[in-house]
């Protein structure tokens, strides 16, 4: 008992350190009244905590979100910036190549071989 009248002036929570499975139910006046203030601190103390937590939370999302905003804005400024004093050069498409090659002449020998090859092939095939 001594301990827990230790651990509640001091604001600690008895159920978290397993003290529950030591106390029985109060036998006296000033038992419950212990463990009921003992109760009510630590709920103040944690509703204190939440409040001090969510109120952090939202002024760094707050800060976060403002430094994003900031970064948009300036990333399209230094781009609207960059593209009117530093244009792109127009680009200038390559020459299209002739469609019509030059041409070179035929060797004699070349037109009297697929001559004979065309030939040889008509002889065959009228034969059929």
């Amino acid at each position: 008992m001594e301990q827990l009248l230790k651990q509640s002036q001091r604001g600690i929570n008895p159920s978290l350190y397993g003290l529950e499975k030591q106390l029985k139910t109060p036998v006296t006046l000033y038992d419950t009244i212990l463990q009921l203030v003992n109760f009510l601190l630590w709920s103040l103390v944690m509703n204190e905590m939440l409040e001090n937590g969510v109120e952090l939370m939202l002024i760094g999302m707050g800060i976060v979100f403002l430094f994003l905003t900031l970064l948009v804005v300036a990333i399209k400024v230094m781009s609207s910036l960059i593209t009117r004093f530093f244009p792109e050069p127009i680009a200038v498409p390559p020459p299209i190549p002739s469609l019509v090659a030059k041409k070179k002449p035929i060797d004699s020998g070349v037109i009297a071989a697929i001559s004979a090859a065309v030939h040889h092939y008509k002889k065959q095939h009228s034969q059929q």
